[in-house]
């Protein structure tokens, strides 16, 4: 299929290039036509422009849409050994086999979650984002207009900012290099906080 749509796209491609050229051809014929005296000439050359108004619509070609059909579970059950050992296909079965059952038990994938601190954002309501500058600093943004950087380890505010609105941010990310960036609903921005500006 890619390779009919390559070569109908080069013939296409070929047509397009031969036009230009026949176009060019005519345009040179015109030149001459009109720097003649000859009246005959001038009108002549109406007849070759008249064939370019209609040009070639583009090629547009559609792309291969793969629709799987529904298989139940029962059907899977019901394809016929020959056409399974041919394609090396293997069916899960609910049972567990006997070295399934002497495996070691799956250990779990997260410990026991530790709380480090506690820490009292000064937030009225609603803490509503926390952005990691470090395993050390974060900063929040809550129900008010100020965002602020903790110290996880001191537990104590490090730094704020209150955004360029005067209202609060809806959301907090971080740049590579630290910057604060915060969305704005109420000013319709996306700002960054660098060098104590707001941009």
């Amino acid at each position: 299929m890619k390779n009919k749509q390559l070569e109908a796209q080069q013939k296409h491609f070929d047509e397009i290039k031969q036009k230009i050229s026949d176009i060019q051809d005519d345009i040179n014929s015109i030149d001459v036509a009109l720097n003649s005296t000859n009246i005959s000439e001038v009108f002549s050359i109406l007849s070759p422009v008249n064939k370019y108004r209609k040009l070639k619509k583009k090629i547009i070609f559609g792309v291969p849409k793969f629709s799987p059909n529904k298989v139940e579970e029962d059907q899977l059950y019901n394809f016929k050994p020959g056409i399974l050992e041919e394609h090396e296909y293997k069916l899960m079965t609910k049972s567990l086999s006997p070295e399934a059952g002497s495996s070691p038990p799956v250990k779990q994938l997260l410990d026991e979650p530790e709380t480090v601190t506690t820490i009292n954002t000064g937030y009225d309501r609603y803490l509503y984002n926390v952005a990691c500058l470090s395993e050390d600093e974060i900063w929040t943004i809550g129900n008010d207009s100020i965002m602020k950087l903790y110290s996880i380890n001191q537990g104590s505010q490090l730094r704020s900012i209150t955004t360029k609105s005067g209202k609060r941010p809806e959301d907090i990310v971080l740049t590579k290099s630290g910057n604060p960036v915060y969305t704005d609903f109420y000013g319709r921005t996306v700002n960054m906080v660098k060098s104590e500006k707001t941009v």
